[in-house]
């Protein structure tokens, strides 16, 4: 009877090991299924997500597409950039469009730097005309007038001016005549000596003498002398020359000219000035052409100016005279005794002195002006383009504080976009600022230069001409 017991028990575990197996394979059917529906779940998430991204992505580059031109933004060169067209719209006059561009921009997706470059599509102060004047602004003075002695800046920059003298003396037999304070040779003498003692250290002087050699027409009309070679003034010698000489022929004004012009054309140099002084009293008596003469000497490359001083000219001959000074772009003197004679000799260096004192404000004056102008005008534009900067930077701050309340954006987006706003900021003021501030440093620098530069120059010429007189 054991036996059949023994098969049933066995059965019966059997049975329970079989129902105990198929339990646990169902069991693990389960989580396979479950663990495959998870991974499909997942997948499908993903793949929703990146046709979600896909989308956005899509819509961004739409918007920004639509937008156009946006690269003008897209520079670190800061000049670059501040030639760029502005906004659509005014910063200040036009907020709601700009946010509501703003809005549409973030919308469809758009982010980082481009969502920074939209809001300057839309309202960029335009700084075009700053940087304008910065691209073609070039800080040049007029040059300084010519000197009163007839030397330019070049020539003054490449060295001293030389200045040659030539004093054409008129020893013809009526300079024996008396006037009311003496014979007007002796007049004529003491007046030349005290005229070049009073000449500048550095210049030439010349002493030619016409009409002395003979009261022969023919002979007086036929040669002139240098009785003092053009060189160095030395008074002993100077006063030997006046000296050699009394009134005895004719007049050859217009030979005594040419003759100084051979004598000048053979020492000119590149840097000279030449002076032609002539003391007579009367008109050509020679038959020559002083008018072409006077000319010639001018129009030269000698350059030479003809003065004449008369001195008791008759009424009827006065304008021969007036005409050689004019022709020889000089001045005509008409004196009458051997005071005025003085007088006018004077009258020379008191006119360079006021020569100098106008050259001195007319440049100053003008270096002053544009100076000021230069400085003036980079103010300006350096204020107003800071404004401006300042009224896009308040006005965008002021909307970015809105997005953050009427968008989705982040705090960390919020921020972003702010800083880049803060940068443009400083970036654009800090240009400006430095380039305005180079030009008018710069405006300055040169036109101070120019006025300390010319005032000394022309008070050393007028202490010179007006060491002479106070000897006197």
């Amino acid at each position: 009877m054991k036996k059949p017991l023994a098969i049933l028990t066995t059965l019966l575990l059997a049975t329970g090991i079989v129902t105990a197996c198929s339990g646990e394979a169902e069991e693990s059917e389960e989580v396979m299924v479950e663990e495959e529906s998870i991974e499909v779940k997942d997948t499908k998430e993903k793949e929703n997500t990146e046709e979600r991204e896909e989308i956005e992505k899509s819509e961004a580059e739409d918007f920004l597409a639509e937008r156009g031109a946006l690269d003008r933004f897209a520079t670190d060169d800061v000049e670059e950039l501040l030639r760029a067209e502005p906004g659509e719209y005014d910063v200040e006059t036009e907020q709601e469009e700009i946010m509501s561009g703003i809005k549409e921009a973030i919308a469809a997706g758009v982010e980082g730097d481009d969502l920074f470059h939209v809001l300057l599509d839309l309202g960029a102060a335009d700084f075009r005309e700053y940087q304008k004047y910065l691209d073609e602004v070039e800080v040049v003075f007029s040059d300084i007038t010519t000197r009163p002695d007839g030397s330019s800046e070049e020539e003054r920059a490449a060295k001293e001016m030389e200045l040659n003298v030539q004093i054409l003396f008129d020893a013809s037999s009526s300079m024996a005549a008396e006037v009311a304070d003496g014979v007007k040779m002796d007049l004529a003498k003491d007046a030349v000596r005290e005229f070049v003692s009073d000449m500048p250290k550095e210049a030439n002087v010349s002493l030619r003498v016409y009409g002395h050699v003979s009261s022969n027409q023919e002979e007086s009309c036929s040669m002139t002398e240098a009785v003092y070679p053009l060189g160095p003034y030395e008074e002993a010698a100077f006063a030997d020359a006046l000296d050699e000489f009394e009134p005895t022929g004719y007049t050859p004004i217009a030979l005594a000219m040419e003759e100084a012009m051979d004598n000048l054309a053979a020492v000119d140099g590149e840097y000279t000035q030449n002076i032609v002084y002539i003391v007579s009293d009367g008109q050509e008596t020679c038959g020559g052409d002083p008018l072409q003469a006077a000319q010639e000497l001018h129009n030269s490359d000698i350059e030479a100016i003809v003065n004449i001083i008369g001195f008791d000219v008759k009424a009827d001959e006065q304008q021969a005279l007036m005409d050689i000074a004019e022709a020889g772009n000089g001045e005509y003197l008409a004196v009458q005794d051997g005071e005025e004679l003085q007088r006018a000799l004077m009258a020379e260096r008191l006119e360079m002195v006021t020569a100098w004192s106008n050259w001195m404000s007319e440049n100053v004056h003008t270096a002053a002006v544009e100076r000021n102008e230069y400085v003036g005008e980079a103010f300006g534009h350096e204020v107003n383009s800071i404004n401006d900067m300042a009224t896009e930077r308040d006005n965008f701050i002021a909307m970015i504080s809105e997005l953050r309340e009427h968008t989705e954006m982040t705090k960390e987006e919020v921020d972003q976009l702010f800083d880049k706003v803060q940068e443009r900021a400083r970036l654009v003021g800090d240009h400006f600022t430095n380039e305005m501030k180079a030009i008018k440093d710069q405006a300055m620098e040169e036109g101070n230069n120019i006025i300390d530069d010319v005032s000394e120059e022309a008070e050393n010429e007028k202490k010179d001409s007006l060491e002479g007189l106070k000897e006197e």
